[in-house]
């Protein structure tokens, strides 16, 4: 098994409004206060150049882990969970659908 090594981005609000970061590629949403950050965790190998690509979009910030699952954290290391912060009118389209549902799923298993 080759070998890994823990990479970190931190990622921090200084807007005056909510932001939404979406790690992929899981689709996890974790949303931002004005001011808040947070830590965006990888493990890749330790030859890895590139081992996140952030994205800024109209609507937030992108990370992409390029080796495998990432993980969201305080700066403390503290754990976040997909739908951090969500607002309850986030996603409208989603509202009580299959992928609403895998979203919850997802989010049972990875705290086993």
């Amino acid at each position: 098994m080759e070998r890994k090594v823990k990479f970190k981005v931190e990622i921090e609000n200084r807007s005056d409004r909510r932001m939404e970061l979406m790690l992929e590629p899981e689709g996890s949403d974790i949303w931002l206060e004005p001011g808040e950050a947070v830590v965006v965790n990888s493990e890749a190998p330790p030859t890895t150049e590139i081992p996140f690509v952030v994205q800024m979009t109209n609507d937030g910030v992108s990370v992409w882990s390029n080796y495998g699952p990432g993980s969201v954290s305080t700066r403390a290391g503290e754990d976040l969970d997909t739908g951090h912060n969500r607002p309850d009118d986030a996603y409208p389209e989603l509202k009580d659908s299959a992928i609403e549902g895998f979203r919850v799923i997802t989010k049972k298993f990875r705290k086993r």
